[in-house]
């Protein structure tokens, strides 16, 4: 998948959203255009997070009047936004008119109705949003991203795109497909690397705090640019210390390191779960690839 930014305008090649914020009258806009996927869900969840933890509390606007096609289960809506997290805003105004943003919009608001007895009203356009806020108008300006909070999404959509992939029928992480993979690697270097329960953090453990598949090291493939030798980080060698890194088990080159992260802001990597995934190469999983730090 390839990720482009602009500002704070997200892009995959399916969807893209913007987010922007009047400070005056206190209100945060997300704006989504294109077909409506999984990363988008939780690419924005994560951001808007972010942006009160930072700010504070704000009235919310979802404007969802560019989408132009929904590409995420019912199921997954129902479950993601029947038990969202319960963001700090004062209030939310969904924008919807036509299809298939209205839709979209309804299953949204019954749900949050259902699980949290709140109030999501849908209205047709911003002149009716800003009405129903008590304002004429808003100044609404890009929201700034910080590099790290950047690296951070692109790890969520990773993980999204990795998810979305897991549901197709022909890409499903089953033992079958495991054991293939690992059998192929297992014949060149090698019976997978031993001794992992000594508190290593894994690359795997992180991204399964953000899954809802299970998936190990060994569904992790990378290739070392010094020897050229391709593997997973289940038969990488692996040093641990404050940090853990992955080293090619052919020619010893560091690929991939994870260390601990006290401050988002001080990642110069992938921040995830509280760590700093620090890769020198592409992680691919299931056709799906996490770009290496550049």
């Amino acid at each position: 998948m390839r990720l482009v930014r602009g500002g704070t305008r997200w892009a995959s090649l399916a969807a893209m959203f913007d987010l922007l914020y009047d400070r005056t009258h206190n209100v945060l806009l997300t704006r989504l255009s294109g077909s409506y996927c999984l990363d988008d869900i939780v690419v924005r969840d994560r951001q808007v997070t972010r942006f009160f933890e930072r700010a504070g509390p704000a009235h919310r606007i979802a404007d969802l009047t560019g989408i132009t096609s929904v590409d995420v289960p019912l199921e997954t809506i129902v479950g993601r936004f029947g038990s969202a997290l319960k963001l700090p805003d004062l209030s939310t105004h969904l924008v919807a008119s036509g299809e298939p943003g209205f839709s979209l919009a309804r299953v949204i608001t019954a749900h949050q109705y259902f699980s949290r007895r709140r109030e999501m009203p849908i209205v047709p356009d911003m002149d009716a949003a800003c009405r129903a806020l008590g304002v004429s108008s808003l100044d609404l300006q890009p929201v700034e991203i910080a590099p790290a909070l950047a690296r951070e999404s692109d790890a969520l959509r990773f993980v999204a795109r990795v998810e979305e992939a897991n549901r197709r029928e022909d890409l499903k992480l089953d033992e079958l497909a495991r054991s293939v993979l690992r059998g192929k690697f297992d014949t060149a270097f090698g019976e997978e690397e031993g001794g992992r329960s000594t508190g290593a953090i894994t690359v795997a453990d992180l991204l399964n705090g953000e899954l809802p598949m299970r998936i190990d090291d060994g569904d992790l493939a990378v290739g070392c640019p010094g020897c050229g030798v391709g593997t997973t980080l289940a038969h990488c060698r692996t040093t641990v210390h404050r940090d853990t890194t992955y080293d090619c088990p052919s020619c010893g080159e560091t690929l991939v390191r994870v260390r601990p992260l006290p401050d988002i802001g001080a990642a110069t990597g992938y921040p995830v779960g509280g760590f700093d995934i620090d890769n020198a190469v592409d992680i691919a999983c299931l056709g799906v690839i996490l770009a290496a730090r550049r």
